[in-house]
This record gives C-alpha cells, sequence and structure tokens, in this order.
C-alpha cells in the first residue's frame, strides 16, 4: 500500500466551491518582492493571488486547511505505524509535531 499520493499539476486553492471572489485588491511591491511571491507560489504549486490570499488568511504559516488536513492524516498514520513498530519513538515524533503544528 502506497501513502504517498501522486502530486497533479492543478494549482492549489483554498477556496470553497461556493465562494465567490467579488473584491478586486491592488498591492505596490518591489520588483525583488514580487519575484520572492511569485517564487513561493510556484513553490506550492499555487496562483500569485491565491498564494497571497492563503499566506494572509491562514496567518504566517500560510498553511492552507486542505493542507492541514492532509498534514494531519498522514501523522496519524505514521502514529499508528509507530506505536506498532517503535513505540519508544512515539512521543518523540508528537513533540515535533506540536513544535511546527499551528496553534
Amino acid at each position: 500500500m502506497s501513502y504517498i499520493k501522486k502530486a497533479t499539476s492543478k494549482k492549489r486553492s483554498a477556496k470553497k466551491h461556493t465562494e465567490k471572489k467579488t473584491f478586486v485588491t491592488s498591492v505596490r511591491m518591489s520588483e525583488e518582492q514580487h519575484k520572492q511571491v511569485q517564487k513561493n507560489a510556484k513553490k506550492h504549486n499555487m496562483t500569485v493571488s491565491n498564494y497571497m490570499i492563503t499566506t494572509s488568511v491562514n496567518g504566517e504559516n500560510g498553511i492552507a486547511p486542505d493542507a492541514m488536513v492532509r498534514f494531519q492524516n498522514m501523522m496519524n498514520s505514521v502514529y499508528a505505524m509507530c506505536e506498532k513498530y517503535e513505540p519508544q519513538k512515539l512521543e518523540e515524533y508528537r513533540k515535533q509535531v506540536n513544535e511546527i503544528w499551528p496553534k
């Protein structure tokens, strides 16, 4: 059984299917800032617009709710395997996850 989902080329969005975008906002930034935003958006397979909305709406961690759910599901699988094969490391893994998990 494979635990890794194949990546798709579609751009991700935290947008709900029923959510309509009705506002347009213009943002001023330097050329260097624009390049960095584009680079970060591409890195996360998102459009610039979706990247800026996701990082703004979801806090500094910039983790979209759907990504948080996938991360939690993955960690639950890791915990289950750890309980079976290396239970002595389970608490260590939980502490590490709690250090990066948004509060």
